[in-house]
């Protein structure tokens, strides 16, 4: 035993060195190397963002203003606006005027329009409220003979222009943003950054200028802090594929220590060891089968016993028949001679004499039939034929009783001695009649086909078998039935070993026995 137990460390420690050559040393070398070089990748990566996002961002400014200049160009040349500024103005036609370059606004997203003259007086405009926080668009408006009339103005926020860069961030770094437009410094949000990378959007356009700077000591502090995240994360992962390294050991070598315990018990003698089935499916397979090892041997011990107590009562049943057949028969010879005398009392009693003698006899001849049953004499029969010639038999006897039948058969051709089932047969039916006192009291008798089998079963609804002398009714002269000689079923079970019958009973209290007989094909 000691030595199966210490195959099983050896087991835990080769599967363990497994996982930690194939495993953790790989994990601990790659987080090595991941680690020296993270630093250069964080910086190229960083590079790579930002200068991809920047000339993003700068490339759609660019669109944006080209799109709005293109926009203020065509609010310039229009047909209502020139002729507003070349004829005399009603308040009908100015506040149509008005109207139209309102609705325009608004749809091109300008925040404000100015119409001027040459002499720079207003004709019209939308603007309320005038700060540094507007960019401003002109352009100016010809007649039809290319004589200059005035200009027209579009203000727009920078926020709307340049909002794409005043959100764009890199949460993980202390950055710093600045905005040129045409040469003027339009925003900066003054952050003092020292030592910084400075990304510049890279486009041709000479009207604005885009500065994204980043702070190298974040970039450091955020470095030594990957470094210190990234090292005890490899510290967990190396402690937790330990733990499950030593679950996986146990989960692996558990089916071990299982078959080893349950081999210990079987070699003691105990057949009723189980192993519990709570491992994968394959585990679960190899201890069905130990199971069903466990359970045939244990029936086999029950049948090698059942048949010692055959064999050692049939030795002695054989010299107590022998001992008191021959007596019994000179003593009933003599009765019927001391029956002829007229006196009335000596054939009183001869008559008791003789009817004890018979029930003698009875007796001796089923120990006979058990302690020696004839060969059985192989034949064919219908299972299905030959069960309904023996209820026919004792259907005076169910009539009696008060029992009714019910029958489900199939036809099936079998190899036994006729008379042996016969026999065995009607032992089970008077014994189920003899269990059915109750009302309502009925035996059912079927049948199944299976692949490996034909499987007959009798059925009672009496007070069934009581639990604690269910291993019992096979032992000879062991009956719970006033008058019986509880050799009935010992009877049975000899005749079924004889004709290849396995013989099992099934019986609760109060439901009632089932009788199963399995004819093998």
């Amino acid at each position: 035993m000691l030595k199966l137990f210490a195959k099983r460390g050896r087991i835990k420690l080769y599967v363990f060195v497994f996982y930690f050559l194939t495993g953790l040393l790989p994990l601990i070398l790659l987080s090595y190397y991941y680690l020296e070089n993270y630093a250069e990748s964080l910086k190229s990566e960083l590079n790579n963002n930002v200068e991809i996002s920047i000339n993003e961002i700068s490339s759609s400014i660019e669109e944006r203003l080209i799109s709005i200049k293109k926009t203020v160009f065509a609010m310039s040349q229009l047909t209502t606006l020139k002729a507003g500024m070349t004829e005399y103005l009603t308040p009908l036609k100015r506040e149509s005027i008005e109207k139209r370059l309102n609705e325009l606004s608004d749809y091109f997203g300008f925040d404000y329009y100015e119409v001027l003259r040459n002499d720079n007086s207003i004709l019209f405009s939308s603007l309320q409220n005038y700060s540094n926080d507007f960019l401003v668009f002109e352009e100016i408006i010809n007649d039809y003979s290319g004589k200059i009339l005035g200009r027209f103005r579009a203000f727009v926020s920078f926020e709307k222009v340049f909002g794409n860069f005043l959100k764009y961030n890199t949460e993980k770094y202390d950055y710093s943003k600045k905005i040129y437009y045409r040469g003027k410094l339009i925003f900066d949000d003054k952050k003092d950054i020292k030592n910084p990378i400075e990304f510049i959007g890279k486009k041709e356009s000479s009207e604005f200028k885009l500065i994204f700077q980043v702070s190298r000591d974040s970039i450091r502090k955020r470095l030594l802090m990957n470094i210190q995240n990234t090292a005890v994360l490899i510290f967990l992962i190396v402690l937790l594929a330990i733990v499950i390294s030593v679950y996986f050991l146990e989960w692996i070598t558990r089916p071990f220590g299982s078959l080893i315990a349950g081999f210990a018990e079987v070699s003691d003698g105990n057949f009723q060891y189980r192993i519990k089935k709570h491992h994968s499916k394959d585990i679960d397979f190899v201890y069905e089968q130990f199971n069903k090892m466990a359970e045939n041997l244990s029936e086999t011990q029950d049948k090698l016993i059942q048949a010692e107590k055959l064999s050692s009562l049939g030795l002695m049943s054989a010299g107590i028949a022998h001992e008191i057949k021959n007596p019994l028969a000179s003593i009933k010879m003599a009765l019927e001679q001391l029956k002829k005398v007229d006196e009335s009392k000596v054939k009183y009693l001869a008559d008791i004499i003789e009817e004890e003698i018979e029930r003698v006899n009875r007796f001796v001849a089923e120990l006979l039939n058990f302690a020696k049953p004839s060969g059985p004499a192989m034949e064919k029969i219908n299972i299905k034929n030959e069960v309904k010639e023996c209820i026919k038999l004792l259907s005076f006897q169910f009539r009696k009783a008060n029992v009714s039948i019910n029958e489900d058969l199939a036809d099936y051709i079998c190899f036994a001695d006729k008379n042996h089932f016969h026999q065995i047969v009607i032992n089970v039916l008077i014994n189920a009649l003899q269990a059915c006192n109750n009302d309502n009291a009925m035996i059912t008798v079927k049948s199944e086909i299976l692949s490996e089998c034909y499987v007959l079963m009798i059925s009672d609804n009496g007070k069934g078998i009581p639990k604690e002398v269910q291993d019992k009714i096979f032992d000879p002269f062991f009956t719970t039935k006033k008058g019986g000689t509880g050799l009935g079923l010992s009877v049975v079970y000899s005749l079924c070993k004889k004709n290849n019958i396995d013989l099992e009973i099934k019986s609760k209290d109060n439901e009632g026995t089932t009788v199963i007989l399995k004819f093998k094909r």
